[in-house]
């Protein structure tokens, strides 16, 4: 049978700061679980799964091209439509279009 987790506790620790190893030991699930748990459920996502990919200008480069929504790991927040170049750019530098 399937654990249901506590999406308000695991939403607030996660933004505390704790590991998905911390929070599955916590819980009593794996790791992949809580990672999957958080991707699909992230309360700040639902909403914007409609714009994750769009046709339109990049904020970064201004190219028109399909785009990714970018956004933070660890809130969920969406920070903008990026095109996967610099999307991918923005991630492997772990930077942020901020700064």
């Amino acid at each position: 049978m399937r654990k249901r987790l506590p999406a308000t506790e695991l939403y607030r620790l996660r933004r505390e700061g704790w590991s998905i190893g911390r929070l599955a030991a916590h819980f009593g699930v794996t790791a992949p679980g809580v990672y999957l748990h958080l991707k699909r459920n992230a309360p700040e996502l639902v909403q914007q799964r409609k714009k994750i990919r769009a046709i339109g200008c990049c904020e970064i480069c201004k190219v028109e091209t399909l785009l990714d929504s970018d956004h933070d790991h660890l809130t969920g927040k969406r920070r903008g439509l990026l095109c996967r170049r610099c999307n991918q750019g923005l991630g492997n530098f772990t930077d942020s279009v901020a700064s």
